[in-house]
C-alpha cells in the first residue's frame, strides 16, 4: 500500500498580554485568541528567543518615564534596547537565548544602574523590578547590582520546567541523551533511551522542536519521541532544553502530549570548544546478580564508543560568529546462533546443506547463514550554526543539522540475502530573523525545512522475491535428500528477500513560514502572527510484492 499525505495550513494568531509588575517575580498575565484561517492543525512556532520585561521607579516608588534599558548579551555584544512608558514599565524581545546579560539602566536626573549575572529562558522571564537614585543624592557614577547566577527550574505558560546548559552539563547521562535531564520534571518519565510519557501520555503524542523546527516522529511508525533511533542533537550543542505538558501560550502546538522545546548554543568572542569520547563493552558489567551474587552472568561480546567535538568562535567579532558540533556513535554486538540452532533443532551444517540444495534445485544462491552474526549500529551526527548582528536593531541565525543512522536486522531461521539494512537520514535548516523596528515593536520571522527518510533494505538487491521453505523432517519429506538428520524440529527457513521488504520506504517533508510581531502599547503587550505550514509524507508498503514462494518439500 502506497500513501501520500499532504497538509498546508495558515494560522494566525493574536495573544494580548497585561504586564504583572506588582513585585519582582510578578509574571505576566493575559488571555489568549487563536484564529485559524482554515481547517487544519498547524504546529504553531516554538519560542527559540527569549523576552524580559520589568518596571523602573524611582526612590519614591514613582515611575521613571523615558528611561533607557540596554540589555548586552556579553559573549557576543548583541545589544537591545528598550524605553520605559509613562508607567515606568519596559518589554524588549527576541532576545538570545543564555546569557549572561548585563543590563544598564540610564535616564536623565538619575544615575546609571547596571545589573550583571542575568540569563534568560527561552520564552518570557520573571518581570523585573529596578530602582533608580536621583542623580543629586548620589555622588557615585554608576549603581551596580550584581544577581546571583542560578539554574533554576521555571515554570512555563503551562505546566513544566526549563533547563539550562548547565543543569544539562550537570545531569549524569551515560547515554548523553537529553531526556535525563528533562526526567527531572515530575510529569515525565521514560522506559529507555529516546522514550519520553508526559503525564502519562503515549511517546508518539509528543513534539520536538529544535531551533523551532519540529523533529518528531510525524506518522507515528516509531515507539519514541525522535524520529531517530538516537537523539538528533548532541548534548554538547544544547544551550536550553524545555518540557512543557500543557502549554496554552498560542506559539506553541501541534503536539497532545509534551513539548520537548531545544534551543542550540551560539558563538560569541571568544573561541571555545570541547571534546568528549565514552567507551563501553561487555568487561564494564557485572558478572554475578542474585541476592548473594549466587548467580552467574556471562553478557554477550560488545563495544560501544562515541566521540564529539564543538567548536564556536567569532567570524567577524561583535558581528558574526560560528558554532558547530560533530559526533559520532558507533555499536558492534555479536550473535552467536549456535544456541539459537540446537534450540530450533538445526545440526551444524544445515544451512549449507540447504544452500546446495537450493542452488542446485532453483538456480538462485541465498547466501550463508553464519554461526555468528554482527549487529552494527551507526550514528553520525553534525551542526552548524551562524548568529549575524546586523545591527544593534536587527540579527540573524542560521542553523544546518544532519542526522545520519544506520542499522542491521538478522534472524537465525534466515539467509543473509533476508537480512536488511534500516538507514535513517534527518536533514533540517532553520533561518530566523530578529527585529526591533521601535522601543516599542520587533519581529521574529522563521523559515525552517526538515526532510526526513527511513529505508529496509533487503540484502538481496531489488526484484528478489521471498523463499519460504516450510521443513517438517517428522512427515519424511527430508528422507533421501541432504538435509536427512539435520533437522529434528519443524522450522520455516527464509532465502531471498524478506517478504515484508519488498517495497517498504518512508519519507515527509515539512516546511513552516513564520512571523510574528510583538508591539508594546500603554503597559499592554499584544503578540500576533501568522504561520504556513506545508507538510508531505510518503508511506510505500507491499508486502511481497516481489513475490511470495512458500514450498513444504524440495518436489515442486
Amino acid at each position: 500500500m502506497s500513501t501520500r499525505n499532504g497538509r498546508k495550513g495558515l494560522s494566525v494568531a493574536i495573544r494580548y498580554a497585561l504586564l504583572g509588575l506588582g513585585s519582582s517575580l510578578a509574571p505576566a498575565v493575559g488571555t489568549a485568541l487563536l484564529i485559524s484561517a482554515v481547517p487544519v492543525q498547524s504546529a504553531f512556532a516554538q519560542q527559540t528567543s527569549s523576552s524580559l520585561s520589568g518596571s523602573v521607579t524611582a526612590e519614591d516608588g514613582s515611575p521613571v518615564v523615558n528611561a533607557s534599558v540596554v540589555l548586552i548579551h556579553q559573549p557576543s555584544g548583541t545589544r537591545s534596547e528598550a524605553v520605559t512608558g509613562d508607567t515606568g514599565n519596559f518589554f524588549q524581545g527576541g532576545l538570545r537565548v543564555g546569557g549572561p546579560y548585563q543590563l544598564i539602566i540610564s535616564a536623565d536626573g538619575y544615575r546609571t544602574s547596571t545589573v550583571d549575572e542575568i540569563f534568560l529562558r527561552p520564552g518570557t522571564q520573571p518581570a523585573m523590578r529596578l530602582s533608580m537614585e536621583s542623580s543629586s543624592t548620589q555622588a557615585l557614577d554608576a549603581i551596580v547590582v550584581s544577581a546571583d547566577r542560578e539554574a533554576t527550574r521555571d515554570l512555563n505558560s503551562g505546566v513544566g520546567s526549563t533547563y539550562t546548559s548547565v543543569d544539562i552539563s550537570n545531569q549524569p547521562a551515560s547515554r548523553r541523551d537529553v531526556i535525563r535531564t528533562l526526567l527531572r520534571d515530575p510529569l515525565a518519565s521514560s522506559r529507555g533511551e529516546g522514550n519520553l510519557s508526559v503525564a502519562g501520555a503515549n511517546p508518539r503524542f509528543n513534539g520536538l522542536s529544535i531551533d523551532g523546527a519540529l523533529q518528531q516522529d510525524d506518522f507515528g511508525l516509531g515507539s519514541n519521541t525522535y524520529a531517530t533511533n538516537r537523539s538528533p542533537i548532541n548534548l554538547d550543542a544544547v544551550e536550553s532544553a524545555s518540557l512543557v505538558a500543557s502549554d496554552y501560550s498560542v506559539t506553541a502546538t501541534g503536539f497532545t502530549g509534551g513539548l520537548v522545546n531545544i534551543v542550540t548554543k551560539s558563538g560569541g568572542n571568544e573561541f571555545d570548544g570541547s571534546a568528549f569520547y565514552y567507551y563501553l563493552d561487555e568487561d564494564f558489567l557485572g558478572d554475578e546478580y542474585g541476592e548473594d551474587g549466587e548467580r552467574d552472568f556471562n553478557a554477550a561480546p560488545f563495544k560501544e564508543r562515541e566521540y564529539g567535538v564543538t567548536l564556536s568562535g567569532p567570524i567577524i567579532k561583535d558581528k558574526l560568529f560560528f558554532f558547530v558540533s560533530y559526533d559520532e556513535f558507533k555499536s558492534s554486538s555479536t550473535t552467536d546462533f549456535s544456541v539459537l540452532d540446537e534450540n530450533n533443532g538445526v545440526e551444524p551444517g544445515f544451512f549449507d546443506a540447504l544452500r546446495g540444495v537450493i542452488q542446485d534445485t532453483y538456480g538462485y544462491d541465498p547466501g550463508t547463514r553464519p554461526t555468528q552474526a554482527s549487529n552494527p549500529i551507526t550514528s553520525e551526527r553534525a551542526l552548524v550554526k551562524l548568529d549575524w548582528n546586523i545591527s544593534d536593531d536587527h540579527r540573524a541565525s542560521y542553523t544546518y543539522q544532519s542526522t545520519e543512522e544506520s542499522g542491521t536486522s538478522t534472524d537465525s531461521l534466515s539467509f543473509e540475502s533476508a537480512w536488511y539494512d534500516t538507514p535513517v537520514d534527518l536533514t533540517a535548516h532553520t533561518l530566523q530573523i530578529f527585529s526591533d523596528w521601535s522601543p516599542s515593536f520587533s519581529t521574529t520571522f522563521r523559515y525552517n525545512n526538515k526532510e526526513f527518510q527511513r529505508d529496509q533494505l533487503c540484502r538481496a538487491g531489488a526484484g528478489i522475491g521471498a523463499l519460504e521453505f516450510d521443513l517438517n523432517p517428522a512427515n519424511g519429506g527430508l528422507a533421501g535428500t541432504p538435509l536427512d538428520g539435520l533437522l529434528t524440529q519443524r522450522r520455516t527457513f527464509i532465502a531471498g528477500c524478506d517478504r515484508f521488504r519488498h517495497a517498504n520506504l518512508f519519507n515527509d517533508e515539512r516546511t513552516q513560514v513564520f512571523l510574528s510581531g510583538d508591539w508594546y502599547y500603554n503597559d499592554h503587550v499584544w503578540t500576533f502572527g501568522a504561520e504556513y505550514e506545508e507538510f508531505d509524507v510518503f508511506n510505500l508498503f507491499v508486502g511481497s510484492s516481489a513475490g511470495r514462494f512458500r514450498f513444504n518439500s524440495f518436489d515442486q
